[in-house]
C-alpha cells in the first residue's frame, strides 16, 4: 500500500461516501420500481439466467439481483445487464480515475479540452470560473453593464452552471423580447445580479438551433442524443456501445426524463426503436401525438454521428468511460452539450436498448476485477 496524501484521502473518501448513498437510492428505487410494475411485468423465481447473472458479476461486489429481474423484461434475459450499484462504485472508480476528475468535469474547460474539434461546441460569450469572469478565450474580463448590453443584441442565450449539475439543473434559457434577454421559465430579465445567482462557476453561450428532424419530436425542448462510449482498456480504441434520444414533452423547455420527458432507444444503424420509457419505467409507444409504433424513423447522417462521439472520447483522456450528451443543430452537425464521467444513470440504456456495456461486458468486468484492489488501497476500512 502506498501512502495516501490527506487531501487525496478525503477526495477519495467523500466520494466513496457518495457512491454509497447513491447506490443505497438506486437499489431501493429500481426494488420499488419492480414491485410497482410487477402486474405488467414477468414475475422471476429463481432461474438459470438469474444463477448466471450473479455468478457472472460477482467478482466485482454482492449482486443484487433487482437489476436483471426488472431490465430482462425490456430487452431479455441478458446476464450483461449491469447493476447500477456496481457501475458506480467500482466501474466507474477505475475506469474514470477520481483523481483526474476536476478539469474534467469543469464545462468552462471543455473549450481547452477539446480545441482540436472545432465546431464541437457552442460559441462561449462569457465565463465565470472561481467567481472571475473571463471571455472566450479565457482572458479576465471585468463583467457589467455593458457586457449585458452586447449580450441583449443576441436572439438567445444559454447560461449554466459547470460544476456538480445534471438532469438540466442549473441551465437557464434566454430569449430576445423586444431586445432584451428575457429567462423562458420565470421571466426575469438578463442582469448581472440574477446571473451570480447560478453561483461562482458558470458560463454563458450562444442558443442553438435543433435541426427539423430533432424538433419534429417536440418543438418546445431541444431534444438530444445520450451516446455512451467507452476507451477499451485492451485495444485503447473508442467504441461507441448505446444509444438512446430523450424528447422533451409538449410545451416543455427540458428533455429530461426527470421533467417528464421520455427516452427512446437507437439501434446501431440509427433507427429509433418502437416503444419509449420513462423515469418509473412505464413504457409506451405514443408520445407527443406521435405512434412509434407504426412509423419508421432513422437518425440522418448517423454514421457522422458516431464518428463525432469516438472522436470526444479520443480527446478525453484519462477517463474511459463516457456519457455524451449531444444536439443535432440546424444545420445538421452533431454539437456537445456535456459528457459525464460520473453517475451515468446506465438506467436508460437497460431500459431502451440493451446492456449497457453490450459486448465489452467481460473485458470490463475482467479488467476491473484484476484492479479492484487499487479502490481497497485508498480506504483505510476496506
Amino acid at each position: 500500500m502506498y501512502t495516501k496524501t490527506p487531501i487525496k484521502f478525503i477526495n477519495r473518501f467523500a466520494s466513496h461516501i457518495y457512491n454509497k448513498v447513491l447506490s443505497l437510492i438506486y437499489n431501493r428505487q429500481y426494488k420499488k420500481t419492480y414491485n410497482r410494475l410487477k402486474s405488467t411485468l414477468q414475475v422471476y423465481t429463481t432461474t438459470a439466467e438469474e444463477k448466471e447473472y450473479i455468478e457472472r458479476w460477482r467478482s466485482l461486489g454482492n449482486v443484487n439481483p433487482v437489476y436483471f429481474r426488472l431490465f430482462s423484461n425490456y430487452v431479455g434475459k441478458d446476464t450483461r445487464i449491469a447493476p447500477e450499484d456496481i457501475v458506480h462504485n467500482v466501474i466507474e472508480t477505475l475506469l474514470n480515475p477520481i483523481e483526474h476528475r476536476g478539469p474534467y468535469s469543469d464545462k468552462n474547460m471543455y473549450d481547452k479540452l477539446l480545441n482540436s474539434l472545432p465546431n464541437c461546441l457552442a460559441k462561449t460569450f462569457i465565463r465565470r470560473i472561481g467567481g472571475h469572469y473571463y471571455d472566450s478565450e479565457y482572458n479576465n474580463i471585468k463583467f457589467n453593464q455593458t457586457e449585458i448590453d452586447k449580450l441583449n443584441t443576441l436572439n438567445g442565450i444559454v447560461a449554466k452552471v459547470t460544476i456538480d449539475t445534471s438532469s438540466g439543473l442549473g441551465v437557464k434559457l434566454f430569449s430576445n423580447e423586444n431586445g432584451i434577454l428575457i429567462d423562458k421559465t420565470n421571466k426575469r430579465p438578463l442582469s448581472l445580479s440574477y446571473l451570480e445567482e447560478l453561483g461562482d462557476d458558470f458560463t454563458i453561450q450562444e442558443y442553438l438551433s435543433q435541426s427539423k428532424f430533432m424538433s419534429s419530436f417536440n418543438e418546445s425542448s431541444i431534444n438530444t442524443l445520450r451516446i455512451l462510449v467507452y476507451r477499451s482498456v485492451k485495444d485503447n480504441k473508442v467504441h461507441v456501445l448505446n444509444t438512446i434520444m430523450r424528447i422533451g414533452r409538449n410545451g416543455a423547455l427540458m428533455d429530461n426524463a426527470h421533467q417528464g420527458g421520455a427516452c427512446i432507444g437507437v439501434k446501431s444503424d440509427g433507427q429509433l426503436q418502437s416503444y419509449l420509457i420513462d423515469q418509473f419505467g412505464n413504457k409506451f409507444s405514443e408520445f407527443n401525438g406521435i405512434d412509434f409504433s407504426t412509423s419508421t424513423f432513422i437518425i440522418p447522417d448517423w454514421n457522422s454521428i458516431i464518428d463525432f462521439a469516438r472522436k470526444i472520447g479520443e480527446n478525453v483522456m484519462y477517463h474511459r468511460l463516457l456519457n455524451l450528451d449531444v444536439m443535432i443543430d440546424e444545420n445538421g452537425r452533431p454539437r456537445l452539450i456535456e459528457y459525464n464521467i460520473r453517475s451515468m444513470g446506465v438506467w436508460a440504456y437497460q431500459y431502451a436498448i440493451g446492456s449497457c456495456f453490450g459486448e465489452y461486458t467481460d473485458e470490463i468486468i475482467d479488467y476491473c476485477t484484476e484492479n479492484k484492489e487499487k479502490i481497497r488501497s485508498e480506504y483505510l476500512f476496506l
